[in-house]
């Protein structure tokens, strides 16, 4: 490492700061803005599923890794970002014991 400032904007990068005009700004990509890596996948590869959580993936058969939620990359950003949530929303159902249908039925609930 350089001096300090290599050093600092290094560290600001990992956790998802950009520095853009002299400031800090919080990128939308950040390391810590949820727990789950999202990946953006071919509509081929979830059928006819615009997103599919781990969770829901092995009850329906998709081989997804642990905390992985794939969704298509052909949604617009309104759109990748209300399926993000509806299947964060599926997860949190399923790990308190819910089954597939009902986890997503009450997320599409909280959708309205």
């Amino acid at each position: 490492m350089k001096n300090m400032a290599d050093w600092v904007s290094g560290w600001l990068g990992v956790y998802g700061y950009k520095k853009k005009h002299g400031s800090r700004k919080k990128t939308t990509k950040g390391a810590h803005k949820h727990k789950y890596k999202v990946k953006y996948v071919k509509k081929g590869v979830l059928k006819d599923f615009a997103g599919m959580n781990y969770k829901a993936g092995k009850v329906m058969g998709f081989p997804i890794k642990k905390n992985t939620i794939l969704i298509d990359r052909n949604l617009s950003k309104s759109q990748k970002a209300r399926t993000l949530k509806h299947e964060k929303a599926e997860i949190k159902y399923m790990k308190r014991g819910h089954k597939y249908w009902s986890a997503h039925k009450k997320a599409l609930r909280e959708e309205k």
